[in-house]
């Protein structure tokens, strides 16, 4: 289970719970021929 990538963190100022954005996941989209605006709904 052990996986690193790179992330964006997404997190309201005063929140406590954020989202990670799995960036690495992203590019390997898109770098193969995924539609940009398609990665965003998968």
């Amino acid at each position: 289970m052990n996986q690193t990538y790179e992330a964006i963190t997404v997190k309201p100022e005063n929140g406590l719970v954020g989202v990670n954005l799995n960036f690495s996941e992203i590019y390997e989209r898109y770098s193969s021929g995924f539609d940009y605006a398609s990665i965003g709904r998968v």
